[in-house]
């Protein structure tokens, strides 16, 4: 029993532990988006997508396509 406590406790701590590791890492990012090196090539390829790299560094922004078939056969559908 008192060994089921313990573990319990252990994990009560490390998901803790993880969320403030997940807080500070998501502040580091936003820090990292917000220097004037990776907003310089972010702003790139802003609107398109794609990534780009300048020496060690490489920002990518991924491109996401919603495809939604009913409206697409409505459209097709309306046309003469």
């Amino acid at each position: 029993m008192q060994n089921a406590k313990c573990l319990a406790h252990q994990i009560v701590g490390a998901k803790n532990q993880k969320a403030e590791l997940d807080k500070h890492i998501k502040k580091l990012e936003r820090d990292l988006l917000d220097t004037q090196l990776v907003s310089a090539l972010l702003a790139t390829i802003h609107n398109e997508g794609g990534e780009t790299t300048d020496g060690p560094y490489t920002v990518e922004i991924p491109k996401t396509h919603i495809w939604d078939q009913a409206m697409v056969d409505e459209i097709l559908g309306a046309m003469p």
